[in-house]
C-alpha cells in the first residue's frame, strides 16, 4: 500500500497552516520571496531535525492545526461520539462539506488515543454491559488485553499502521477495526462507504485529496477581532 512518512505529512500541515485568504488578511502566501526567498526550505529543514528526534510530532502537529481552525471560528470540535449528521453539521459550520469530513478523517491514520475515547464500546456499549456487536471480536479481544477494564489508561494506536500516513485508517473501518465511534460512523452513511472503499483502492489519490482538503480547511476565516500574539494566552491588539 502505497504511504507517505510522518516527515513527509506535517511538512505538508505546516505548509497549508500558513494558507491564509489574502483578501480577508492583506497577506500574501509569496509575502517573504523578495526578503527571505529559502523561507521554505529552512522550515522544512528544521521540521526535518525535529521529527527525526520526536516521531510522534507528525500526528501532534496535525491535530495542533485542525484545532486551530476549528476553535478560531468559534464552532466545537467534533466528539468521539459524533454519529454521521452531526460530523457533517460540525464541518458545515467551518464550511466544510461531507466529503470533506470523511477526507480528513483520514488523519487518524496516525497517533494514538487513551482506551478511555473507546472503552465503552469494549465494556458497556449503550450501557449494556456488552462490546460493541459491530466490532470484529478478534480486534476486541486484543484491545481488552491493551485496555483491561480495571486499568483502563494505556493508549492504543488509531490505526493498524501506526506511524505511517496511509489510507489503511479506511481499511480498518472497512473490517470493523475502527477504534471511535466517530470513526466507525462513516461507514453508517453511503457517501462514507464508497468513499473508504475508494481510499483503499487508491490510496495515492487519498494522499493527494487529504493534502487539498487541509489547504481548504487552513482557509477557513479566524474569528474578528484577531490579532498576533507574544504570549500564547493573549492576542494583541488589533492596529
Amino acid at each position: 500500500m502505497a504511504s507517505t512518512s510522518p516527515r513527509s505529512l506535517l511538512l505538508l500541515v505546516l505548509a497549508v497552516a500558513v494558507v491564509v485568504s489574502d483578501a480577508q488578511f492583506q497577506l500574501s502566501e509569496t509575502f517573504y520571496d523578495a526578503t527571505c526567498p529559502q523561507a521554505a526550505s529552512i522550515v522544512q529543514q528544521k521540521v526535518d531535525a525535529f521529527v527525526d528526534a520526536d516521531r510522534g510530532l507528525a500526528a501532534a502537529l496535525m491535530r495542533l492545526h485542525f484545532h486551530d481552525c476549528f476553535v478560531r471560528v468559534n464552532s466545537s470540535l467534533p466528539e468521539r461520539t459524533d454519529n454521521f449528521t452531526q460530523l457533517v453539521a460540525r464541518f458545515a459550520r467551518v464550511g466544510l462539506d461531507a466529503r470533506d469530513m470523511i477526507i480528513l478523517s483520514g488523519g487518524h491514520s496516525i497517533g494514538q488515543v487513551h482506551c478511555g475515547a473507546f472503552f465503552e464500546r469494549l465494556y458497556n456499549f449503550q450501557g449494556l454491559n456488552i462490546t460493541d456487536p459491530s466490532m470484529d471480536p478478534e480486534f476486541a479481544a486484543m484491545l481488552k488485553v491493551q485496555c483491561p477494564q480495571t486499568t483502563p489508561f494505556g493508549f492504543m494506536a488509531l490505526d493498524a499502521t501506526n506511524g505511517t500516513f496511509d489510507s489503511a485508517y479506511y481499511l480498518d473501518l472497512l473490517t470493523n477495526k475502527g477504534l471511535l465511534e466517530s470513526d466507525v460512523a462513516l461507514l453508517s452513511d453511503p457517501l462514507g462507504v464508497e468513499y473508504a472503499i475508494k481510499a483503499v483502492q487508491d490510496p495515492m489519490a487519498f494522499l493527494d485529496e487529504f493534502g487539498w482538503a487541509m489547504i481548504k480547511m487552513g482557509a477557513i476565516p479566524a474569528l474578528e477581532p484577531y490579532g498576533w500574539r507574544k504570549h500564547c494566552a493573549f492576542v494583541e491588539p488589533k492596529y
